[in-house]
């Protein structure tokens, strides 16, 4: 009987050793993920500054002092190109705090009370 139990608790040990350090390699994941987010964020900027420039009339017209026409099918190109910027941008996000989140849950102390918590409200009386 006490076998039984020790391995448990040994398991339990392991399990818990385990989560720590999946929780760690996901919160390594997410601290990556932080620069890889930032670069597809400067990605998708310089899409959408090369949109204004070749495809937004205003833009062209009060900024740059240009009237020649536009390019529709180079403003559908780059349309289509920053489109997919943005997916890879969110995407990135999603794992940046997917991951972290998840990870500082694994990592952070769980499970039974230890009576370091405060008393319900109805038990203060």
């Amino acid at each position: 009987m006490w076998e039984s139990a020790s391995k448990l608790s040994c398991l339990a040990g392991d399990l818990l050793e385990s989560e720590t350090r999946n929780g760690l390699l996901l919160i390594a994941i997410s601290l990556v993920m932080l620069p890889v987010t930032m670069d597809l964020m400067q990605y998708h900027d310089d899409a959408s500054d090369e949109y204004e420039r070749e495809c937004d009339i205003n833009y062209r017209i009060y900024v740059l002092d240009n009237n020649d026409p536009i390019d529709g099918a180079l403003c559908l190109e780059i349309e289509d190109e920053m489109s997919k910027r943005l997916v890879y941008f969110i995407g990135s996000i999603a794992i940046l705090v997917l991951s972290g989140l998840c990870g500082i849950a694994l990592v952070l102390p769980q499970g039974e009370n230890d009576g370091k918590q405060p008393p319900m409200s109805g038990q203060l009386r």
